[in-house]
C-alpha cells in the first residue's frame, strides 16, 4: 500500500495471512490494512480518499451499500466499515484503471502498488 498526505508518505508490502483464499479478498484486507496504517500513522486523521483498480469493492465499502452474499467477504467489508465509523473518519473511494498505460499520478502509484504485489505473490508461492 502507498500512503500519502501533505505530512508524508508511508509505503507498506506483506503478504496476506493464510486464511485469505482468493484476490478480491485479498484486495479488501489490503484496504483494511490501508485504512489501519492511516489511522496509527496519522491519528488526526478526518478522513481518507482510497484508490483502487477493483471495480467490485468502489461501491461496497459504503454505509449504504449491499452485503456480499460470501460470509469472508462481507466478514471483512463490516471490519473496514467498523474501522472508519470508529475514528469517525470519512471514507471516499475512487476507481482507478488499473494495469492501463496512463500518466497521471493515481495510474503510476497504482502501478506500483501492483508491482509490490507481485513481488510478494511470487514469494508466498
Amino acid at each position: 500500500m502507498w500512503l500519502r498526505s501533505e505530512r508524508g508518505r508511508v509505503i507498506r508490502s506483506g503478504q496476506c495471512p493464510s486464511t485469505i483464499g482468493d484476490s478480491m479478498c485479498a484486495e479488501l484486507y489490503a484496504i483494511i490494512m490501508a485504512i489501519e496504517l492511516t489511522l496509527a500513522e496519522w491519528k488526526d486523521t478526518k478522513g481518507i480518499q482510497l484508490n483502487t483498480d477493483c471495480k467490485s469493492l468502489v461501491h461496497r465499502l459504503y454505509p449504504w451499500s449491499d452485503p456480499f452474499t460470501r460470509e469472508d467477504l462481507e466478514a471483512l467489508r463490516l471490519h473496514a466499515r467498523e474501522v472508519t465509523e470508529a475514528a469517525g473518519i470519512r471514507l471516499r473511494v475512487k476507481h482507478v484503471k488499473g494495469h492501463s498505460a496512463g500518466d497521471g499520478t493515481r495510474t503510476y502509484l497504482n502501478d506500483q502498488v501492483d508491482k509490490i504485489s507481485r513481488k510478494h505473490s511470487k514469494i508466498k508461492r
